[in-house]
């Protein structure tokens, strides 16, 4: 029963220092979360409209770029000929009705012929307005001359010629310089929009098809032309209808292209040497998975861990530098994160890219649905998020353009729920080494006792020889074997053991004080005792602690008269003080005895006090 006690007390005590550091740890999650996750995340929505401001500022760069480029010389040589090209479309419609039946170098002699004025001055402000022209044999302006030759013998010449026009200078010449000199700067998306608001280029990956657009033959090129018209334009980038009017001479915006694709974008204005409206030119990054990617590592940080698998998958992959494959685990670990949100026209809300696992953007944009351009900040059981609308200068009142940026709570305090994890093991681990420890600790402390108990026992079944064991390391039972075995040879009248003894001889030198011998020896010496007496509520100790106290003293007090003291054992000792002080108790009547230690006349003796209980 003791045992089961000690064992349920331990099993307590090991579960209370758990509890309490259970709550001091959920003290220190709830104290992060306020000061460090939440405060966090605040400073990174403050810090977040710079990073896109920065990047609307390399697309006005861009821009700029192309406006200092030939790009508005051609754009305003197509402007200034449009109406020969139609002229020219018109005599070859009459010329040749039928015309897809005419061999193509017929066609080509005919506009030769009937367009020389046409090409003759084309050629000629060619010369003299670009500033950089490509080497080729019999000269570029010549060779420009054959490309719009070429294009005016289409049936469509208008968009051939802007096409050919503007992407043999494009390709060759102005987007590979612009790459090699900005490189990841380089924009994405690149759509020149003519002034009737037509899209008459559109690539949406620019910065990976430069390679293609230099190996293509503009001929080929034009073949698929068709494919990146887009009439209408302005219903699409709704800035294009501000741009046309507006004093700045360059906007930022957004745009949503097919497949839910949204670009931050800057439109330019293009305009000729006289002030008139050409159209606009729109540069812009996409928001897709791999830009929230790197907006999140700039704004809100990224684990080491995770950086340098995205960084092999890079390496693996180029074209997609966070791959989910390789990175998709890590990726889950990831607490923080940043989603680009559209709400077009429909009030449909779209996630146009995000650093977040697909599962915890599905979360997000259901939570984030209700609070968009409403509250700067919402949380929900799973996250703590804040809304930053991008701070582009011109948006649509039907759509928005938000970043938010979030934090999975469980995720951030994934530490925490370590750290209890490891405290739950840790004091399983403690109270099962501690338990084997404390059986071991229990069983050598109550060997000593069943040892003494079996030795009573022995006694009670009438074996008076036995002696009790008291060779053992602890005290207490030691002290009890002692006692038990002075307590036998008292009540017994039985001699201590002669291996106890080493010296008997200096038991005859046990002095007691000569006068109260002679009264204990006397009749009736209880009248007449001189003894001192002291009142039984001054005693303090003990009876061992009393022993154990005289003997010492008694040893200490012979030592300073010289006397030898080496054949003095503390059984013997105790044996001769108690069969005294039950002579003295008898002989004066009372319950107890004590002694003090005195030196007198260089001999040491033991000065009885008798104990009366307190009237």
């Amino acid at each position: 029963m003791f045992r089961l006690k000690l064992t349920l007390l331990y099993l307590f005590t090991i579960i209370l220092v758990v509890a309490v550091i259970w709550l001091i740890i959920d003290q220190q999650r709830d104290n992060y979360v306020k000061e460090e996750v939440f405060s966090s995340l605040k400073s990174a929505s403050k810090s977040f409209p710079y990073r896109t401001e920065h990047g609307i500022a390399q697309l006005r760069l861009y821009s700029e770029s192309l406006l200092a480029s030939d790009l508005p010389v051609y754009i305003s040589l197509l402007s200034d000929f449009r109406e020969d090209v139609r002229t020219m479309s018109g005599k070859t419609r009459q010329a040749f009705p039928n015309r897809n039946a005419v061999p193509p170098e017929r066609l080509l002699g005919f506009v030769e012929t009937e367009g020389k004025p046409i090409l003759d001055r084309f050629e000629k402000e060619v010369d003299a307005r670009l500033q950089k022209k490509l080497k080729m044999k019999g000269g570029y302006a010549s060779y420009l001359r054959a490309v719009m030759t070429s294009c005016m013998a289409e049936g469509d010449p208008w968009s051939v010629c802007y096409f050919k026009l503007t992407y043999v200078p494009l390709s060759s010449m102005i987007f590979p310089d612009q790459q090699k000199e900005l490189g990841e700067a380089f924009p994405e998306l690149f759509v020149p929009v003519d002034e009737n608001n037509t899209a008459r280029l559109l690539f949406d990956k620019l910065d990976a098809s430069i390679g293609q657009l230099r190996q293509d033959d503009p001929d080929q090129a034009a073949i698929r032309y068709k494919d990146h018209i887009v009439e209408n334009f302005d219903q699409v980038a709704e800035v294009v209808k501000l741009l046309r009017t507006s004093s700045d001479a360059s906007i930022s915006s957004h745009m949503a292209l097919a497949g839910n694709r949204v670009f931050v974008t800057v439109a330019t204005r293009l305009t000729s040497a006289d002030g008139k409206y050409l159209g606009a030119i729109i540069v812009g990054y996409e928001l897709d998975k791999g830009r929230a990617w790197q907006d999140s590592a700039v704004v809100l940080g990224i684990r080491p861990v995770l950086e340098q698998c995205i960084e092999a998958a890079a390496q693996a992959n180029p074209s997609q530098p966070t791959s989910e494959k390789l990175c998709e685990y890590e990726m889950g670990r990831q607490p923080t994160g940043l989603s680009y949100v559209f709400r077009n026209k429909h009030g449909q809300i779209v996630m146009a890219g995000t650093s977040l696992s697909e599962s915890s953007a599905s979360k997000l944009t259901g939570f984030a649905r209700p609070h968009l351009g409403s509250h700067p900040t919402f949380s929900s059981e799973d996250f703590f998020a804040s809304v930053v609308t991008l701070p582009t200068d011109f948006h649509s009142e039907a759509e928005g353009l938000y970043a938010i940026l979030s934090v999975d709570i469980d995720l951030a305090v994934a530490m925490f729920a370590t750290m209890k994890f490891i405290l739950v093991l840790l004091g399983i681990v403690v109270f099962l080494v501690g338990l084997v420890l404390l059986h071991v600790l229990l069983r050598s402390f109550t060997r000593p006792f069943e040892e003494i108990d079996a030795g009573v026992h022995e006694i009670i079944g009438g074996n008076f020889d036995y002696s009790f064991p008291f060779a053992f390391q602890d005290e207490l039972p030691r002290s009890m074997a002692q006692s038990l075995t002075i307590m036998k040879a008292v009540l017994l009248g039985q001699p201590l053991p002669e291996d106890l003894e080493q010296d008997g001889s200096w038991a005859e030198n046990l002095r007691i004080e000569s006068d109260v011998a002679t009264v204990a020896d006397s009749p009736g010496g209880d009248s007449q005792s001189p003894l001192e007496e002291i009142t039984s509520d001054r005693i303090k100790e003990s009876a061992t602690e009393y022993y154990r106290r005289v003997y010492r003293e008694y040893l200490d007090a012979r030592k300073s008269t010289g006397e030898d003291v080496s054949g003095i054992t503390y059984i013997k000792f105790v044996e001769k003080i108690a069969r005294t002080e039950k002579s003295l108790r008898d002989r004066f009547g009372c319950k107890q005895i004590l002694f003090r230690v005195e030196i007198k006349d260089r001999q040491v003796v033991l000065v009885p006090i008798r104990v009366v209980e307190k009237t």
